[in-house]
């Protein structure tokens, strides 16, 4: 089963329809139509029987540079990766686990993120 196509991603209230532009049977992208919001879902068996699953969302945006005064694109991506055996972990069970990461990642956390903390 995929994700819907097109799917989106919430941001700062505004809701980003993200359509299906390449499907490569365990991977697959998604762009907005103005093309600065990038999706890309993809799992990897890796050899050891482990895998890996990467959901990566990267923003563009025209910025200015301060040392030139030049307008500028740039992105930011946000990755999330997990890295799991083939059996033992029920979907529940990661669902759990993921549930207690995304609490760990409040707004306070993420200031400290930015700001370099550890």
């Amino acid at each position: 089963m995929s994700f819907a196509d097109p799917t989106s991603v919430t941001i700062n209230g505004v809701a980003i329809s993200l359509a299906k532009i390449r499907d490569d049977g365990l991977t697959s992208e998604y762009n907005s139509v103005d093309g600065l919001h990038n999706l890309v879902i993809s799992h990897n068996r890796l050899k050891s029987g482990r895998i890996k699953t990467i959901v990566k969302l990267t923003v563009f945006r025209n910025v200015v540079n301060p040392l030139t005064g030049l307008t500028v694109t740039e992105s930011v991506t946000h990755q999330h990766s997990i890295d799991r055996p083939a059996y033992g972990w029920t979907a529940t069970l990661l669902d759990q686990e993921q549930d207690g990461l995304s609490g760990l990642l409040t707004a306070a956390n993420m200031t400290k993120l930015f700001g370099l903390e550890h």
